[in-house]
């Protein structure tokens, strides 16, 4: 089963969110890039923003020992197989920093969202 999805004009990635320890976890935010996927030394890392234009069952709290389900959907993109697609949720106050890393092939293959419309 995919976690990726198209429909129209827009995708969506749902993901669950497990938090393993006792101590909540807060989110302070979600940043979402596209960025060079080879790091060379002395290379200047390029990345361009890319903004959710939707989010659903975004809690800003993951408790300890749950779970939580995240939908962001976007306007419909590929990236340049040199690049990756990266989402990063960063921890208020905290050090836990969840970084999720998408390549262009996975992209391209995207499920339809309502399969039985297309026909």
């Amino acid at each position: 089963m995919s976690n990726l999805y198209v429909y129209n004009e827009f995708m969506f990635f749902i993901f669950d969110l497990k938090n393993k320890s006792n101590i909540d976890y807060d989110i302070e935010f979600v940043k979402c890039f596209q960025r060079d996927q080879k790091r060379h030394k002395n290379a200047i890392q390029q990345e361009t923003v890319i903004d959710p234009i939707y989010t659903k069952d975004f809690e800003t709290k993951i408790k300890g020992m749950s779970e939580n389900r995240l939908i962001l959907g976007f306007n419909k993109f590929t990236i340049p197989d040199s690049k990756i697609f990266e989402i990063e949720l960063y921890e208020k106050g905290g050090g836990r920093h969840m970084k999720l890393a998408v390549e262009n092939e996975y992209i391209i293959n995207a499920e339809l969202l309502f399969p039985q419309e297309q026909l």
